[in-house]
């Protein structure tokens, strides 16, 4: 499964799980091979099976003080089952590393 990101700025982090073709979103499970367009703002456009894997594109929620990483987010490649590694939610500003 190939994952990409579209950054948006959010009060609420994302947690992301794969089962096979099911994306667990923030507790809410996703089956992609019955997912329509639109149900659901946190997947852009439909998700596409080329016969081999997923391509499937995510809203990746930051916060107010993100990292570059963050922002510009790399494709992630996921070969198996498992929490996802997503790009920190935002970091800690200076002042309040003080």
């Amino acid at each position: 499964m190939i994952i990409n990101f579209l950054p948006t700025r959010s009060d609420q982090p994302l947690s992301l799980e794969r089962k096979g073709s099911l994306l667990i979103l923030n507790g809410i499970e996703i089956a992609l091979e019955e997912y329509v367009a639109g149900d659901t703002p946190a997947i852009i456009d439909q998700p596409v099976h080329d016969g081999s894997q997923w391509h499937v594109t995510l809203v990746l929620p930051h916060g107010m003080n993100a990292a570059e990483e963050t922002l510009f987010p790399a494709p992630i490649t996921l070969a198996g089952d498992g929490i996802v590694p997503l790009p920190p939610y935002e970091v800690p500003c200076e002042e309040e590393m003080v």
